[in-house]
């Protein structure tokens, strides 16, 4: 067996998948769903980022990347 198919798909799939256009395919649907069930991303966008205020979503994951590399809470509060 020859691995030459293999190599020249792998070398060619960039170019399949640009041809396929996946990306403006999904984005066109995602604004026909939105069109459709009526959704707002803007506000959506807005919507998300109260709640990433109040529950501190965001804080929390640095905190946990903080502990991660062993360094404490406490220093996470003083930076």
């Amino acid at each position: 067996m020859s691995f030459a198919p293999v190599g020249w798909f792998l070398l060619n799939a960039e170019n399949a998948f640009k041809k396929a256009a996946v990306k403006e395919i999904s984005s066109k649907r995602r604004v026909r769903l939105d069109k459709e069930f009526g959704v707002d991303r803007d506000k959506m966008t807005e919507d998300f980022v109260k709640l990433d205020e109040l529950y501190r979503v965001s804080e929390k994951k640095e905190i946990e990347k903080f502990n991660r590399i062993g360094k404490s809470t406490k220093e996470f509060y003083e930076q």
